[in-house]
């Protein structure tokens, strides 16, 4: 969903698309977003079938995606990689996880290429690694209207 939208204007387009999400009440698709960049398309229906060339392209695409914008904000007087700024996941409630752990595999694969494999695979070094989080969730059921909230404030983010 883009800007500029009050947050119930949110809450009825989330309705329109749980529609059309499986069950009606999980989204099938995602937009990915790091800052203020233009968002990718994730597709969830791509993440279907283990080992398939859909899934491989769209792997390939987020990979891609998350390696360009962090390669874009590394912090050059950082001296090590943990003094880089931390890596912190959002993701709507609305959606399953596997669209917050594919982020998530991205971002790791992006500290293992920086920092050497030997850092990313020997889990004494893992304390020398940037922060990598994910933003605590909402408390939630504290208003009827929570989830065009909750979008509201996610799109906003920059």
């Amino acid at each position: 969903m883009g800007k500029g939208f009050q947050p119930s204007e949110y809450q009825n387009k989330l309705q329109a698309l749980k529609k059309d999400g499986p069950g009606g009440e999980i989204l099938a698709n995602a937009l990915m977003r790091i800052g203020g960049d233009e968002p990718m398309m994730v597709v969830g229906a791509q993440m279907k079938v283990r080992g398939s060339l859909e899934l491989q392209k769209l792997m390939d695409g987020v990979h891609t995606y998350i390696f360009q914008a962090l390669a874009q904000r590394e912090n050059a007087s950082a001296a090590t990689r943990k003094d880089q700024d931390p890596v912190v996941i959002n993701c709507f409630s609305g959606l399953s996880w596997k669209f917050a752990i594919i982020a998530y595999d991205a971002v790791r694969e992006y500290e293992a290429v920086k920092a050497g494999s030997k850092m990313a695979s020997d889990p004494k070094m893992w304390g020398q690694a940037r922060e990598i989080e994910f933003a605590p969730p909402r408390i939630r059921n504290y208003s009827a209207k929570e989830l065009g909230e909750e979008l509201y404030e996610i799109v906003n983010m920059q």
